[in-house]
């Protein structure tokens, strides 16, 4: 199941979104899975942070599915151009949610979540302002830009 809103949150929002991923400071080395090298870098936004509560606050206004769930992690995820992550899953149960806070797309730079379902790839485009929710044992990549980095916030629930 994989479900999308656009223009998730307003514009003052978004834009404060897209500023904040720029302006963070990253770790390099996370990995997909445990047998694959690290790639990307990410940002920890901590429960303490009014922002972990913001966003959690906003998803279960609009998703029906995060009643009764509890948000377990958030964080911003980025790609360097050109990078290559890995397929993976996030966990056995619960859901996970994306969010681009891209300010432009152009199909030519790419950037789109793929999910591999029933061996099939579906991809979702990176629509700036826009909120994917998907199954959390969902195979899926992010896949970079060609030509900038691209961020995504990832909120998991269980």
């Amino acid at each position: 199941m994989i479900k999308t809103i656009d223009n998730f949150f307003n514009e003052k929002v978004h834009k404060n979104l897209w500023e904040y991923c720029n302006n963070v400071y990253y770790r390099i080395g996370e990995k997909d899975n445990l047998d694959t090298p690290p790639t990307g870098a990410t940002f920890e936004i901590e429960r303490s942070n009014t922002l972990f509560s913001y966003l959690d606050q906003s998803l279960k206004k609009k998703f029906d599915e995060l009643e009764g769930l509890e948000c377990f992690r958030c964080y911003i995820n980025c790609f360097s151009s050109n990078e290559n992550p890995y397929f993976h899953y996030d966990n056995d149960k619960g859901y996970t949610c994306l969010f681009y806070p891209n300010l432009e797309f152009e199909i030519e730079e790419g950037g789109e979540t793929q999910f591999l379902i029933d061996n099939k790839i579906e991809g979702v485009l990176p629509i700036p302002n826009r909120m994917v929710l998907f199954d959390a044992n969902l195979h899926h990549k992010a896949t970079s830009f060609r030509t900038k980095h691209r961020f995504t916030i990832a909120i998991k629930y269980q």
